[in-house]
């Protein structure tokens, strides 16, 4: 592994455990989708802050590679169990071939509770520096 990549997945690591000490509530959450045709696997943990923010980091792999993210996103509560959000974020690019990139995420998704379980769905944008974005849509669950 690069050592910018141990970086990134160290700092990662770290604003999760920061989050938690602080001992805010968090879920944990898998997610299914395609990204640009591909299809992807990924986990994530959400973390609420304050005010509607939340910090949600999370891994997904695909056909394209390995994409880790660190997003933080505002959430509109349209009721008591369900909401909208978008949000901005940084990305660490590990493709199958080729170099680590970095870039930014633009996210939008809608979410459902239902009993102890969040249904969601979700699209992102990947910007990298090296220009060839990318676009993924998910479903998932946090619990």
């Amino acid at each position: 592994m690069k050592k910018s990549t141990a970086l990134f997945l160290c700092i990662l690591l770290a604003a999760a455990v920061s989050a938690a000490a602080q001992q805010r509530p968090f879920l944990w959450g898998a997610r299914a989708g395609v990204v640009d045709g591909e299809p992807m696997a990924g986990f994530d943990m959400t973390f609420r802050m304050r005010d509607g923010f939340f910090f949600v980091p999370s891994v997904e792999l695909s056909g394209f590679g390995v994409v880790t993210n660190a997003d933080a996103h505002y959430a509109l509560e349209l009721s008591r169990d369900a909401g909208l959000w978008g949000g901005l974020g940084i990305a660490a690019i590990i493709p199958d071939e080729g170099d680590l990139d970095a870039g930014v995420n633009a996210t939008a998704g809608a979410s459902i509770r239902r009993g102890a379980y969040v249904f969601y769905i979700q699209a992102k944008r990947t910007m990298p520096t090296s220009g060839d974005s990318f676009n993924s849509f998910a479903f998932g669950v946090r619990f």
